[in-house]
């Protein structure tokens, strides 16, 4: 009886030792609260945007206490004049770990063809990736834009 009990704390600890060896990691981090809005505190938030209203993608980081990767996409899914699903803007982000209220912005387009968004549906995209950029979450959030 006592060689079972021994046997099954060697395997354990044996399990333990390989799984250390392997940097394995069982990190819960994830993205919460993800959310649009036209003010940086993502409060109200917001799916339906002007053309020249400033994007905030605002979102928590839970579940980890160390360094974390954000990037951020903005992509035009379906809008006039842009080819379907166009990557428009990408920004990194580093997060100090378990943080509420992190945000990132897309600014509309002021160019001499375009004054601010064109109407259509855009999604942003928010991927989350420890500091050796392995993946651990991913939220997608989709908007509208229309009139000025």
């Amino acid at each position: 009886m006592h060689d079972g009990k021994l046997n099954g704390a060697l395997a354990l600890g044996l399990l333990l030792a390989i799984a250390l060896a392997c940097n394995f990691n069982v990190s819960t981090a994830r993205l919460d609260n993800a959310r649009l809005s036209t003010q940086q505190s993502g409060d109200p938030q917001a799916n339906n945007f002007k053309a020249r209203d400033t994007v905030y993608v605002v979102f928590d980081v839970r579940g980890t206490s160390g360094k974390m990767k954000v990037n951020g996409q903005l992509i035009a899914e379906n809008v006039e004049g842009l080819s379907q699903n166009e990557k428009l803007a990408e920004v990194p982000l580093e997060v100090p770990g378990d943080t509420t209220g992190n945000n990132f912005r897309f600014t509309p387009p002021q160019t001499s063809s375009a004054n601010g968004w064109p109407a259509g549906t855009y999604k942003v995209q928010i991927k989350l990736a420890d500091e050796d950029g392995d993946a651990r979450d991913e939220e997608n959030l989709s908007f509208m834009v229309g009139g000025s």
